[in-house]
C-alpha cells in the first residue's frame, strides 16, 4: 500500500525558474541509521520527559517517607506503621511455601532412588519399573517449561534463554570430548567392550546433533536446474540495477524497479540473497516501532507502577497511624519540595506534586480535627501550568481559586493571570468580566497589579478601537506607576483618533520630554523615540514644519521608526521648497529601509520634487519602481503557491517515511529520503530572474556611461593641450585616461552578469506577500485547531464512556486505559500550548499604501511620457523647419554652382583651344628648324670641321 501510494506524488517539480545553491547538496540525504535514531528519539522524548518527572517524584516521596519512618523511631517500626508486612508479607509467604514444596519432591525422589536401589537388588523389576516411571513424572514436573511460558517474553528473558543454550550445546561438546578420550583409551587397552559402548554413545550424540540439520543428498538434476534459475534471477536482477540507475531522476520509475525487484526477492531463499549481496526485505508482518514502543512503555508504565502502588501503600499506612504533628511534618515535606521544583522552574515535576498533595492528604484534614486550605497549593498548580505556557488549562485552575477560595490573598494576581490569558487568547468577554470584577475589588488589590490590569485594559480598548475607553480606563494609572509613560503615549494615540490634535500634543510632549533617566532604557528609549515621531506628524498637519523638522531630527538613528521620521523630514522640506533636501532624505530612507512601509510613498515624493526640478529621466526611473513592484507581487504570491504545493508535497512524503520507519525498511527509506531532498533543494533554490532593465543593470549601465563621457572628455583636453603645446598636461591627461579605459574593461570583462535577483530589489513587495502567505496559513492553522480540539474533547468522551463500561480488574486493560489517558492528557497539553503560541504569533501588517502610490506614480509617469512626446514632436516642428530652410539654401547653393561650372566649363574650353593653337605652332617651329639645320648637308668637305654649327642666337627672330 505504501509503494502504491508513492505514484501520486509529482515529485520532479523543476521550473525553469530554479537555480543550483553551492551550499545545499542534494546528494547528502540523511542516512537511515541517524534517521530512525532522531524518529525514536523523537517517538519517545515526551514519554521520557514525563516518567523522569514521574520517577523524581517517586524518589522525593520516598525520602520523605524515610525520614518521616526515621523520626517515628524504634516504636514506630516496632508497630510497623508504614505496613511493611502487608506489602512483604505475601511476598515471603509464597516463597516460603514454594521452598517447601520443592523441597517435599526432592525428598521423594531421594526416597524413591533408594527403594529403585532396594528393588534392583531384590531383582523385582515390576516395582522398579513402577518406581521408575514415578521418578519420570516427578523429574518432568520440576524440569517442566511451561511456567516460563507465563513470563513477558522479555529482552533478559530470551538472553537466559540463550544462555541455557548455550549451557547445554558446551555439556554436549564436553561429554563427546571425555568420549573421545574414552575411545582412545579403549584402544590402547584392547578393550572391545568398552570400545563397543563408547562407539554407541557417539552416535546417540551425533544422531541428537544430527537432527537439527537435513544432511540427505539432493538429486544433481534438481540441483543443475535450482542453478540454471538462480542465473536466470541474477540476470535479471543485474537488468534491474541498470534500469534503476538510469530511471533514478523520478521517484515513480525508483518505486518500479524497487516492486519488481521485491517481488522477485521475495519467492528467493534468505541465504541465496545474502549470497547475491541484497538486503533482507523488510517482513511487512513484522511488529512496528510504535508497537515495540507501546509494549515496550506497558512494561516500563507496569514496573513503575507496582512501585509507585508498593510505596503509595506505605504513605498510606503512615498517614492512617500519624498524629497531627506527624501528619503536618508530612505535609510541609511533600509541599516544600513542590514549591522548590517550581523556584527552580521544573513546572511539571511542582505539578504533579501539587496534584499529589492534595490527593493523599486532603481525606485526613478531617480525622485531625484541621480544616483544609488549599489556596497556595491551587495557586502555584496554576502558576506552573501558566509557566508551561498552558494557558486554557491554567484559565481553569485560576477560575477554581477564585471559586473555592473568594477572598483569597492570591486573588489579585488570580485576576491579572485571567484577563492577561484571555488577551493573550483573544476571549474578550471573558477578558472584560474579569476586569469588571478586578475593577470592583480595586481596594483590596495591590496597586501594583492593579496598574498592570488597568494598562492591559487600556491597550485591549485600543486594539479594539475604542478610544474612549482608552482614555477613560489609562487615566487612572497615577504618575508614580511604571506604567505611566507606556499609557500616556496610548491615551496620545487614541486623542488622535478621536481628533481632538492638542490633548495628544500634550502627552507625546510628556513622554518626550519626560525625565526618565537614563535613556539608554530601552522600553523609555523606544517610547520616546515613537512620541517624537507622533509630535513631528502632529506639527506637520499643523503646517508648523520648523517645528516638525526638530522633532523628527531628534529621533535615534536605528530605532524602530526612525524610516518614518525621514519621511517626516522629506514631506516637510518638499513644503518648505527645500527639494534637494527632500531628495536627500528619501535617497537616505531608499539607502537603509528598502523594505520600509513608506517605499513607495517616498519614491513617489522623490519623483515629485525631480519633475519639480526638471530631471525627467531620473523621476521616471522611481516612477517606475512603483509601478514595477505590481508584477514582482504578483510573481512572488505565485511563488508562495509553488511553494504550497511543495510543502504539501513534503508533508506526505514525511507521513510515508514515517510509515517506511514503522516497519524498518531502509530500501524504501533511500527513495523517500532522496525525493525529500529533491523537494528541499528545489524549495531552497526556488529563485526568480529578472530583466536586463533592473536597478542593478541600470546602475552598471549609468557607470559605463559615464566612463565613457570621462574618456571623451580626457581625449579633448590632450587634444588641447598638444595644440597650445602643453606636453605636462597632456601627459598627465594620458594617464587619467588609461586608468579610465583599464576601469571600463573590467567592466567589458563582466559578460555573467546579465540579469539578478529583483526580490533583492523589491524586498517590500516580497515583505507584503510573505505577510499575506503567513496569514493563509495561520488561519488555516486556527481552522483545524478548532476541528481538532473538538475530535478531542470527543475523544476524551468515548474514553469515559469506555472507561466507565471496563472491567478494571483486568491488568492489561487497566494498564492500557492508563496510557490512552495519559496520551490523551499529554496531547491537550501540547495542543493548549500550541494555541496559545498560535494566538500570541503576530503577523506584521504591511500597510504600504501600493494602490494610492501605484496609481500616482502612473499618473506621474503619463504626465512624464505625455511631457516627452510634446517635447519630441515641438523638436521634430523645428528639425522639419529647419530641413526646409536647409532646403532652399542648399537649392540656390545649386544653382550658383551650376553657373560657376557653366562658366569654368567655358573657360576651359577656351583654354584648351589656345593650347591647343600654341601646340600647332610650336610643331610647325621645330618641324622648320629641322628643315632649316638638319634637311639639307652645307659641309664642304666629307671631314668635319672643328667648327660649330648654325645656332639661332636671337628668339625674336624666329617669331613670325
Amino acid at each position: 500500500m505504501l509503494i502504491s501510494g508513492l505514484y501520486f506524488i509529482p515529485i520532479l517539480v523543476s521550473p525553469a525558474t530554479a537555480q543550483e545553491s553551492g551550499v545545499f547538496d542534494k546528494q547528502k540525504t540523511v542516512r537511515y541509521n541517524e534517521r530512525l535514531k532522531f524518529y525514536l528519539d523523537q517517538k519517545t522524548k515526551t514519554y521520557l520527559v514525563e516518567t523522569a518527572a514521574q520517577e523524581r517524584l517517586l524518589l522525593e516521596n520516598i525520602k520523605n517517607l524515610y525520614t518521616e519512618i526515621k523520626q517515628r523511631g524504634l516504636e514506630g517500626i516496632a508497630k510497623d506503621h508504614a505496613g511493611f508486612a502487608q506489602i512483604y508479607g505475601d511476598m515471603d509467604r509464597m516463597v516460603n511455601d514454594y521452598t517447601a514444596e520443592l523441597d517435599a519432591i526432592l525428598a521423594m525422589l531421594d526416597e524413591i532412588q533408594a527403594l529403585s536401589k532396594t528393588l534392583r537388588t531384590e531383582n523385582r523389576n515390576e516395582l522398579l519399573e513402577q518406581f521408575s516411571d514415578l521418578r519420570d513424572r516427578l523429574m518432568a514436573v520440576v524440569e517442566s517449561r511451561e511456567i516460563y511460558k507465563k513470563n513477558l517474553p522479555t529482552t533478559d528473558y530470551k538472553a537466559g534463554l540463550v544462555r541455557e543454550y548455550d549451557v547445554e550445546v558446551d555439556s554436549v561438546l564436553r561429554m563427546y570430548e571425555r568420549l573421545e578420550r574414552f575411545e582412545r583409551a579403549a584402544v590402547a587397552r584392547r578393550d572391545s567392550s568398552a570400545l563397543q559402548i563408547v562407539k554407541q554413545q557417539k552416535e546417540k550424540i551425533q544422531a541428537i546433533v544430527a537432527k537439527m540439520y537435513d544432511v540427505t543428498q539432493d538429486d544433481p538434476a534438481f540441483a543443475e536446474a535450482y542453478l540454471n534459475e538462480v542465473e536466470q534471477l541474477t540476470k535479471v536482477l543485474q537488468q534491474l540495477d541498470k534500469l534503476d540507475q538510469r530511471k533514478a531522476q523520478t521517484l515513480t520509475g525508483a518505486l518500479d524497479v524497487e516492486a519488481e525487484r521485491r517481488g522477485i526477492l521475495s519467492k528467493l531463499d534468505k541465504n541465496l540473497i545474502d549470497l547475491l549481496g541484497y538486503s533482507e526485505q523488510p517482513d511487512t508482518a513484522a511488529i512496528t516501532l510504535e508497537k515495540a514502543f507501546q509494549e515496550w512503555r506497558a512494561g516500563r508504565h507496569t514496573a513503575f507502577e507496582v512501585k509507585r502502588t508498593q510505596y503509595a501503600i506505605l504513605k498510606k499506612n503512615l498517614l492512617q497511624t500519624a498524629e497531627t504533628r506527624s501528619f503536618l511534618r508530612m505535609l510541609n515535606r511533600d509541599l516544600s519540595d513542590a514549591l522548590l521544583n517550581y523556584a527552580a522552574e521544573r513546572y511539571l515535576l511542582a505539578d504533579l506534586q501539587f496534584q499529589a498533595a492534595r490527593r493523599d492528604y486532603d481525606p485526613y484534614f478531617a480525622r485531625h480535627g484541621i480544616s483544609p486550605n488549599w489556596e497556595a497549593v491551587i495557586f502555584y498548580r496554576a502558576e506552573s501550568l501558566y509557566g508551561r505556557a498552558i494557558f486554557p488549562e491554567a484559565y481553569k485552575i485560576y477560575e477554581q481559586l477564585l471559586h473555592e477560595y473568594p477572598a483569597s490573598k492570591f486573588r489579585g494576581m488570580a485576576l491579572l493571570r485571567l484577563i492577561s490569558i484571555a488577551q493573550t487568547l483573544k476571549w474578550q468577554d471573558q477578558f472584560f468580566v474579569y476586569y469588571q470584577k478586578m475593577d470592583s475589588l480595586s481596594a483590596s488589590i495591590e496597586p501594583r497589579i492593579l496598574e498592570r490590569g488597568r494598562y492591559l485594559a487600556g491597550y485591549y480598548h485600543l486594539a479594539l478601537d475604542r478610544f474612549n475607553a482608552v482614555e477613560a480606563e489609562l487615566s487612572r494609572i497615577p504618575a508614580s506607576s511604571r506604567y505611566h509613560l507606556a499609557a500616556r503615549y496610548l491615551r496620545g494615540i487614541a486623542q488622535v483618533n478621536l481628533g481632538n490634535a492638542s490633548a495628544a500634543l500634550s502627552h507625546f510632549d510628556a513622554v518626550a520630554n519626560a525625565e526618565t533617566l537614563p535613556w539608554s532604557t530601552a522600553f523609555n528609549t523606544l517610547l520616546r523615540n515613537n512620541a517624537l515621531v507622533k509630535l513631528g506628524f502632529l506639527y506637520y498637519e499643523r503646517a508648523d514644519y520648523a517645528t516638525a523638522v526638530n522633532y523628527f531630527e531628534q529621533v535615534s538613528k536605528g530605532s524602530e521608526h526612525y524610516d518614518q521620521s525621514l519621511l517626516g523630514l522629506a514631506w516637510t522640506q518638499m513644503k518648505q521648497g527645500n527639494l534637494e533636501s527632500s531628495i536627500a532624505q528619501t535617497d537616505a530612507l531608499l539607502g537603509n529601509y528598502l523594505a520600509s512601509n513608506y517605499t513607495y510613498e517616498a519614491l513617489a515624493l522623490s519623483a515629485h520634487c525631480k519633475r519639480l526640478l526638471e530631471r525627467p529621466a531620473s523621476a521616471m526611473k522611481d516612477f517606475r519602481y512603483v509601478t514595477n513592484a505590481r508584477g514582482v507581487l504578483d510573481v512572488t504570491s505565485e511563488y508562495n503557491e509553488e511553494r504550497r504545493l511543495i510543502v504539501a508535497q513534503l508533508t506526505e512524503l514525511d507521513q510515508m517515511e514515517q510509515q517506511v520507519l514503522e516497519r524498518q525498511d531502509k530500501p524504501l527509506y533511500e527513495l523517500i529520503a532522496q525525493a525529500k531532498q529533491n523537494l528541499q533543494a528545489i524549495l531552497l533554490n526556488f529563485n526568480y530572474r529578472g530583466p536586463k532593465g533592473n536597478l542593478l543593470m541600470d546602475e552598471f549601465a549609468d557607470e559605463r556611461q559615464s566612463m565613457y563621457v570621462q574618456i571623451r572628455y580626457f581625449d579633448r583636453v590632450i587634444a588641447e593641450a598638444q595644440k597650445t603645446g602643453q606636453l605636462e598636461v597632456a601627459k598627465e591627461a594620458v594617464q587619467q585616461r588609461n586608468r579610465v579605459v583599464k576601469a571600463l574593461e573590467t567592466y567589458q570583462a563582466d559578460r555573467a552578469v546579465q540579469a539578478v535577483n529583483y526580490w533583492v530589489e523589491y524586498p517590500l513587495a516580497v515583505k507584503e506577500s510573505g505577510a499575506a502567505y503567513r496569514k493563509q496559513i495561520v488561519d488555516s492553522l486556527m481552522v483545524e485547531m478548532e476541528s481538532e480540539q473538538t475530535r478531542l474533547q470527543e475523544s476524551v468522551a468515548q474514553f469515559q464512556s469506555l472507561l466507565a463500561r471496563s472491567d478494571r480488574n483486568k491488568v492489561e486493560l487497566a494498564t492500557n486505559f492508563e496510557i490512552l489517558q495519559q496520551d490523551l492528557t499529554d496531547l491537550k497539553y501540547r495542543m493548549d500550548r500550541f494555541q496559545t503560541w498560535l494566538n500570541s504569533y503576530d503577523i506584521e501588517e504591511v500597510q504600504s499604501d501600493f494602490d494610492q502610490w501605484a496609481d500616482f506614480s502612473g499618473f506621474g509617469l503619463s504626465d512624464l511620457t505625455f511631457q516627452e512626446m510634446e517635447r519630441r514632436e515641438h523638436k521634430i516642428e523645428l528639425q522639419a523647419s529647419n530641413l526646409a530652410s536647409i532646403d532652399g539654401i542648399l537649392r540656390d547653393r545649386q544653382a550658383s554652382l551650376q553657373m560657376r561650372l557653366k562658366r569654368f566649363d567655358e573657360e576651359m574650353h577656351r583654354i584648351e583651344e589656345e593650347l591647343l593653337e600654341e601646340q600647332v605652332r610650336l610643331d610647325k617651329l621645330e618641324h622648320q628648324k629641322y628643315f632649316d639645320f638638319f634637311y639639307f648637308d652645307t659641309s664642304e668637305s666629307e671631314t668635319l670641321r672643328n667648327t660649330p654649327a648654325k645656332t639661332v642666337t636671337t628668339p625674336e627672330k624666329l617669331t613670325p
